[in-house]
């Protein structure tokens, strides 16, 4: 790719002057942080949402990126789980958990004295279910570059790849509350519990993994490569599954995909 791409996202992110950047952990907050604090130094903060629903393997990564990179970071707790309409898991669920998180982020960025709110919505997310981007479209604090540029999934992992970062290849990630079927009621040990799982899994050497509650079965998506592996460590993966309350542990055969909880 040439260099335009890259500056026009540059001369984006340092025409804002300073920002709060909604920092996930994914490749696209990743470019987002990482171009950020080269344009605009120490008018930027870097900030992770954390609450039940955000998986701790994403909060280890966010961390460790700015770490390494010097990068000002904060994790600040949301609430999402206050609102009852949040809990109730509607369709439009992120529509409640983005809301909150820019609130949140909102109040920092006003406190650091920055003038906006940076997300990572890219311009190949918004032709699909994303109830999160009209959270920010509705909050005129906040800025999605991407979408503003027409920077899209793939350009945002050459970008990553042109910058060296070690994310350019991670998998997409979603929250937890993604795991329980729409219309069943939130509940934050639950999610805990899948949180858990799906590091054990991850442990195994299984590259992508999402854990669907639904009750007493654990219904395991991973990619029809990883499935051979989870049947020879069927035995662990049971134990582990039956020891976080679960009575069975199902691998789909569709493989992971994404929606799967829906």
């Amino acid at each position: 790719m040439d260099n335009t791409m890259l500056e026009n996202l540059r001369a984006k992110l340092k025409s804002l002057e300073s920002a709060v950047v909604a920092f996930s952990g994914g490749v696209d907050s990743a470019v987002l942080t990482y171009v950020a604090h080269d344009v605009l130094d120490g008018s930027m903060l870097a900030v992770t949402g954390s609450s039940p629903s955000v998986p701790s393997r994403d909060l280890e990564a966010a961390v460790k990126f700015c770490r390494r990179r010097e990068i000002p970071h904060m994790i600040v707790e949301t609430h999402e789980f206050d609102d009852k309409n949040y809990v109730a898991n509607p369709e439009n669920r992120c529509f409640y958990c983005k809301g909150d998180l820019f609130k949140c982020l909102g109040i920092v960025a006003v406190q650091k004295g920055f003038k906006y709110v940076v997300e990572g919505t890219n311009a190949s997310e918004i032709l699909g279910h994303r109830p999160g981007f009209e959270a920010a479209r509705s909050n005129p604090n906040v800025v999605t570059p991407y979408v503003k540029l027409g920077i899209t999934k793939d350009d945002v992992r050459a970008l990553a790849h042109k910058l060296g970062l070690e994310v350019a290849d991670k998998p997409s990630t979603a929250c937890l509350s993604s795991r329980i079927p729409t219309g069943t009621r939130l509940d934050a040990d639950i999610l805990k519990r899948v949180d858990e799982a799906e590091n054990f899994l991850l442990s195994l050497g299984v590259k992508q993994v999402r854990l669907r509650h639904h009750g007493d079965i654990a219904r395991i998506e991973v990619d029809s490569g990883d499935m051979t592996l989870c049947v020879e460590k069927n035995p662990a993966i049971a134990e582990k599954i039956r020891s976080l309350g679960w009575k069975y542990a199902v691998l789909d055969l569709s493989g992971y995909r994404t929606g799967g909880g829906r």
